[in-house]
C-alpha cells in the first residue's frame, strides 16, 4: 500500500493550518508529483473543515466515489449531506457519474 500524508513533512507536535488555496495546491501535488503506480483504489482521509478540499477533490477527480464520513450530531449530519451532494452537483441539477454517494455517521 502507497502512503502520502502532510505529517511526513512536519513535526509530529506542530499543527498544520493552511487556507484553501494552500490545501488545493497541497493536494494537486499529492496526486500529481507522487508515483502512485497503477492502484484499484485510492483513499483519501480529509481533514474536517470548511469543505474547501472537497470541493478541490470533486474537480481534480470528477469521476470518483464519495463517502462521507461524520459525527451523528444533526448539525453535522447535515454539512456531511450538503457536502455529498455539493459534489454530485445536485444544487444546480449536474449530478455527476457516481455510482455511490454514502454519508455513514460514526457512533460514539
Amino acid at each position: 500500500m502507497r502512503c502520502i500524508s502532510m505529517g511526513f513533512f512536519v513535526e509530529e507536535d506542530q499543527p498544520v493550518i493552511w487556507r484553501g488555496p494552500m490545501l488545493h495546491k497541497a493536494l494537486e501535488q499529492f496526486l500529481t508529483d507522487v508515483f502512485w503506480d497503477d492502484p484499484d483504489y485510492l483513499v483519501i482521509d480529509l481533514p474536517p473543515g470548511t469543505g474547501d478540499i472537497s470541493l478541490s477533490l470533486a474537480q481534480f477527480l470528477p469521476r470518483s466515489e464519495l463517502y462521507v464520513v461524520t459525527t451523528p450530531q444533526p448539525a453535522a449530519q447535515r454539512v456531511a449531506q450538503r457536502s455529498a451532494f455539493m459534489a454530485q452537483g445536485e444544487p444546480r441539477g449536474q449530478g455527476r457519474d457516481r455510482e455511490h454517494v454514502v454519508v455513514h455517521r460514526r457512533r460514539w
